[in-house]
């Protein structure tokens, strides 16, 4: 009965962290903080020196921020809703410094004749789509589709001939 158990489930099961991990290295922190960096000198902002430690807090406080969702920013760092772990790692005020000038890439490296309207993300995109052609592919799956209401504009929206809610 244990030869079975031990083939059915991993003897140890890995933290969510270690999920996220996997696709964001710590070089990709740094080439955040760089490019942060690199963009207040450009802009000449006085902006309080980055690392990749806090580029992975400021990710975290938005996925801390996604999942209680506030209705203002601020109330995290207020006396009658802190939220320790988010105002115990970052103040107000660098979360939102930080906030105003988070960078990616370098602005300075889009080409004039750009064509892209995701370059500024197009690298956290690659990042993830390289990962996830990494994973090993299931035999059997299961999909499942949902059509959202969306009553927004958007650029880059596609016409579907056939769609149910158009």
């Amino acid at each position: 009965m244990d030869d079975i158990k031990s083939v059915i489930a991993p003897p140890s099961m890995p933290a969510p962290i270690d999920y996220f991990n996997k696709y964001f290295s710590n070089d990709f922190y740094e080439q955040i903080a760089y490019n942060t960096l690199l963009y207040t000198i450009q802009k000449g902002i006085h902006f309080s020196p980055t690392n990749a430690q806090k580029i992975k807090c400021f990710i975290a406080i938005h996925i801390i921020m996604g999942t209680l969702k506030f209705p203002r920013v601020r109330m995290y760092w207020e006396e009658a809703y802190r939220i320790n772990t988010v105002a115990n790692n970052m103040t107000r005020d660098s979360f939102f410094q930080l906030r105003s000038n988070f960078h990616i890439i370098d602005n300075a490296s889009i080409p004039p004749n750009n064509k892209d309207k995701f370059i500024k993300v197009r690298p956290l995109y690659n990042l993830i789509k390289k990962q996830c052609n990494s994973l090993i592919k299931e035999r059997n799956l299961s999909i499942d589709e949902q059509m959202v209401p969306f009553k927004g504009n958007l650029s880059i929206k596609q016409y579907i001939k056939g769609k149910p809610c158009p």
